[in-house]
């Protein structure tokens, strides 16, 4: 007498099988999508701060445009860099520094640091 399985347990294992296969791919393609995105969002923040960075001298703190709007830097926009600006005020409410292209705010003592 010879062991034959049924047609129900052997359809219930290659369809198991299959599920294994697919949600594995799946897994492995969704972690290295979601991986490499993140990696894209960390260099578009860092973009935005080297940006920053770029825009100041290291003499003193002046007035300046965002560096990514500078022609003379060969900064390469990033799809996920953000516009960030910097305003410094001093003690009275003088803007010593504003980098960037947004509109000065009202100086106030309770925001800030």
């Amino acid at each position: 007498m010879t062991f034959r399985p049924s047609l129900q347990k052997e359809l219930l294992a290659w369809t198991l099988g299959g599920l294994v296969v697919v949600w594995s791919a799946f897994i492995y393609f969704g972690y290295h999508t979601g991986k490499h995105e993140a990696d894209e969002l960390t260099d578009g923040h860092l973009a935005s701060v080297a940006s920053l960075l770029l825009a100041q001298r290291v003499e003193a703190f002046s007035s300046q445009p965002d560096a990514a709007s500078l022609s003379s830097t060969s900064l390469r926009a990033h799809d996920y860099q953000h516009s960030m600006s910097v305003v410094i005020w001093d003690g009275t409410g003088k803007v010593i520094a504003h980098t960037g292209q947004s509109p000065v705010p009202d100086f106030d003592l309770a925001e800030g640091f």
